[in-house]
């Protein structure tokens, strides 16, 4: 072994070191024989804590158990790698569920693996059908999951199919985005995006409900706007929807789902929750 060139502990630890720095740099906490740079020696080969970070609360950051297992937002690991998940929730219309492929699919597929998600969407289902769905879909898991984010895709069908006000559905949407909250979700919006079976009337509708729902940011935590992001004549074009109202495709590969996918993914990643990087998104949201 090298010399050593300072030893620290207790006066009555003189032949137990609590720290050894060696002559050529390697520093031993737990031992007086460091093989690396910073070598540190547990208590045992079990479950005891080797090493840990935290933060001004005392919440865990990253430990390492003395039998080498790792993990990151939690004090205990059971497999080799072990994180806080990161869980995504999805609740909206056709548009969202998951049985159709689409944005919410690509979101999932370029999550970190610790991710999980759950899709609560339905197809033909409105904002109002989800505020008495909330406590029963989203609300049931929230206490799961320290690290969350809640997607809320909805509004087409109830200006299209129940012909509902602006400022029904917008009264909707606050109701579900503050239950969410008050869950601990990070809340993602989205602003309602055109369909070519929208009347004049209707498209009235959904312009003055997108008004609404980017009037008063603060009530969510990042905003989608899909809404003004593409046009009529976009839906129109089978590059963009595969009928004029939708936006998905079995393999999610259309240009408005890769736009929604995008649009979500880089608001994930200012929500400061996810770290995680698969590109450039350009997209102006």
């Amino acid at each position: 072994p090298q010399p050593v060139g300072a030893k620290m502990g207790n006066l009555s630890e003189v032949n137990n070191h609590l720290m050894v720095i060696q002559q050529n740099g390697n520093v031993g906490i737990g031992t007086t024989s460091p093989y690396a740079k910073l070598s540190v020696t547990g208590t045992g080969t079990g479950l005891g804590v080797n090493f840990q970070t935290a933060d001004v609360n005392n919440n865990p950051g990253v430990t390492i158990l003395n039998n080498g297992l790792l993990s990151a937002g939690i004090s205990t690991a059971t497999s080799l790698s072990q994180s806080e998940p990161l869980a995504l929730v999805f609740e909206g219309d056709s548009n969202t569920a998951n049985a159709n492929g689409g944005w919410q699919s690509l979101m999932t597929r370029y999550f970190p693996l610790a991710a999980t998600s759950s899709d609560w969407a339905l197809s033909g289902n409105t904002c109002a059908n989800m505020v008495s769905d909330y406590a029963s879909h989203a609300g049931s898991i929230a206490a799961n999951y320290n690290e969350k984010m809640f997607f809320l895709n909805c509004g087409s069908n109830d200006i299209g199919t129940y012909n509902d006000t602006a400022a029904n559905i917008y009264g909707y949407l606050k109701t579900i985005w503050a239950a969410a909250r008050a869950s601990g979700y990070k809340v993602i919006a989205f602003t309602v995006p055109p369909s070519t079976n929208f009347t004049s009337g209707k498209e009235t509708t959904r312009e003055t409900l997108n008004s609404l729902i980017k009037s008063d940011q603060t009530l969510y935590d990042g905003l989608v706007n899909i809404g003004d992001a593409i046009t009529l004549a976009m839906m129109n074009s089978t590059l963009w929807s595969p009928d004029g109202t939708h936006y998905y495709t079995s393999a999610g590969s259309n240009l408005v789902s890769q736009l929604a996918f995008q649009a979500s993914y880089a608001k994930v990643q200012t929500t400061g929750i996810a770290a995680q990087s698969i590109g450039a998104w350009a997209l102006n949201t």
